[in-house]
């Protein structure tokens, strides 16, 4: 026959395991938070670390052409 003791044991072993799942539920949630951002940035450095890249090389070419290349100052026309 069970006593209150068995049924404290029981109640306490079934608590203490309930706990464990719930708890690891939450840190697996944690978890899984985590790494969707992380994947939220590198699909994002992804993207735009070429386009970022190749808008670097071209600004650093226009700055490199103003200071390099000499455009007319007025073009003059014949009148005839």
């Amino acid at each position: 026959m069970a006593t209150v003791d068995d049924y404290i044991i029981l109640f306490q072993t079934a608590l203490t395991i309930l706990s464990a799942i719930i708890t690891g539920g939450f840190v697996l949630v944690f978890v899984e938070i985590g790494n969707r951002k992380n994947r939220e940035n590198d699909k994002y450095e992804t993207e735009f670390k070429p386009f970022m890249h190749k808008l670097s090389a071209y600004l650093r070419l226009m700055s490199w052409c103003k200071c390099h290349l000499e455009y007319p100052k007025k073009l003059e026309y014949e009148n005839s």
